[in-house]
């Protein structure tokens, strides 16, 4: 069922859709297309918005896809490149742990262009480090790992400031 709005009823199937054409608009506007790019899928029966996002780490290409349906949380998946020990990843179907829930560091209200974009780009960051070092250091999950002066050290060594 629906809301009702004024002398119709809205489905949440159109809330959700305009949910992920403004989370779309943001996206274009925050960044580049070589960068972002976004697509809508199923706007009538299941909405889904598709980022395909396009990046660079110390000179290693990196191809990540966001699906979101303006209802759960994203979901994202690194599509290239591929690492051998993938570090916070769901098994079930491969997408990245990027967050903990039980956080609450994404609700209905947060935004994909200052969260899932810059989590995921911070996800395979510390997978690079990982590979390096062996030990997963991302702060907010192993807040015993390395120290800062250690975590900068690597970080200066990947050219990341």
């Amino acid at each position: 069922m629906g809301k009702f709005h004024g002398n119709r009823i809205v489905s949440n199937m159109s809330i959700y859709a305009a949910r992920i054409k403004y989370e779309a608009k943001l996206l274009n506007a925050h960044y580049d297309k070589s960068f972002v790019s976004t697509s809508f899928y199923g706007m009538r029966q299941s909405p889904k918005l598709i980022c395909n996002l396009h990046f660079n780490i110390v000179g290693v290409d990196c191809t990540a896809k966001i699906v979101y349906n303006g209802y759960d949380a994203p979901k994202c998946w690194l599509l290239s490149p591929t690492f051998e020990n993938p570090q916070h990843i769901y098994k079930n179907d491969g997408r990245l742990c990027l967050y903990d829930p039980d956080n609450n560091e994404w609700n209905r209200t947060s935004n994909i262009f200052n969260t899932f974009v810059p989590w995921c780009m911070e996800w395979v960051v510390f997978q690079m480090i990982y590979e390096e070092t062996g030990e997963w250091q991302h702060p907010e999950r192993h807040p015993n790992g390395l120290s800062e002066k250690e975590l900068k050290a690597i970080l200066q060594k990947f050219n990341i400031t």
